[in-house]
């Protein structure tokens, strides 16, 4: 027994520094590629919810339990002004000027009320971007009946993303009815393109590089619609009148949109 004893042996210090440097090694080679991973993950998982966004309201639509419904988004900074003094004391938002995301609202006008405001608001309705109208709802008298941004309702929904860029500057939506006669768009949406064809609208989500400046977010094309070489994680979501929402990333390596 006492000779098996002598026999055991720890690590010498040479041996030890051998093996930290053959773990940083290894971790420094692995550190790119999963950083890269994170972030396109995190790109993927914000477009993945705006696709559910638009699934959930067109699905609404389709139901019957709406027979005009919206997809509204804001890209400009949200003002801190607009959130109650309650979620400022429990902590749910920074304490700062603005907080700086992306807006995402649905909203849906019940079918009895379509006629309605056909009456009173008959000045919109045939034109497809002002009858896509970008104002809140949820109130009585209102133009929507139901806002994610007022009611609680699992028909509706209302969400804040931050680190995305959109291709768009400005708020915009897209309303959407059973049959398609009452879709129109509001705001700069991609349309008639070489990727998606005439009768498909899209937008596209891609990371923010713009470190929260002044100019919020890095733009996902550049001034012409044109897709730059810097752009890594790039996805774009499109939907036609009827719905049809669909999913792609964009290979820079084929230049080209694969439906995920």
């Amino acid at each position: 027994m006492q000779a098996l004893v002598r026999k055991i042996k720890g690590f010498t210090v040479f041996e030890v520094l051998i093996v930290m440097v053959l773990v940083g090694i290894v971790s420094g080679l692995a550190y790119p590629n999963f950083s890269e991973w994170r972030k396109d993950r995190a790109v993927k998982n914000s477009a993945i919810k705006i696709r559910g966004l638009f699934l959930n309201t067109t699905a609404q639509v389709q139901r019957g339990l709406y027979g005009f419904a919206q997809v509204y988004i804001n890209p400009s900074p949200t003002d801190i002004e607009e959130i109650s003094e309650e979620d400022k004391e429990a902590g749910e938002i920074p304490n700062e000027e603005e907080v700086k995301a992306i807006r995402f609202i649905s909203r849906g006008m019940k079918q009895n009320n379509i006629s309605t405001q056909r009456s009173v608001k008959a000045e919109i309705w045939n034109d497809p971007a002002e009858r896509c109208l970008m104002e809140g709802g949820g109130k009585e008298g209102s133009f929507w009946d139901d806002d994610g941004k007022v009611n609680d309702k699992p028909e509706v929904g209302y969400f804040d993303l931050e680190d995305i860029a959109l291709n768009i500057s400005a708020e915009a939506a897209v309303c959407f009815s059973k049959d398609g006669s009452l879709y129109g768009t509001n705001g700069n949406f991609i349309n008639d393109s070489e990727y998606f064809g005439s009768s498909v609208w899209a937008i596209y989500i891609c990371e923010d590089k713009s470190a929260k400046t002044d100019d919020y977010a890095t733009p996902c094309v550049d001034d012409k619609g044109n897709i730059g070489d810097e752009i890594k994680y790039l996805y774009a979501l499109s939907w036609s009148r009827f719905g049809n929402i669909t999913l792609y990333k964009y290979d820079s390596t084929e230049e080209e949109f694969v439906v995920q």
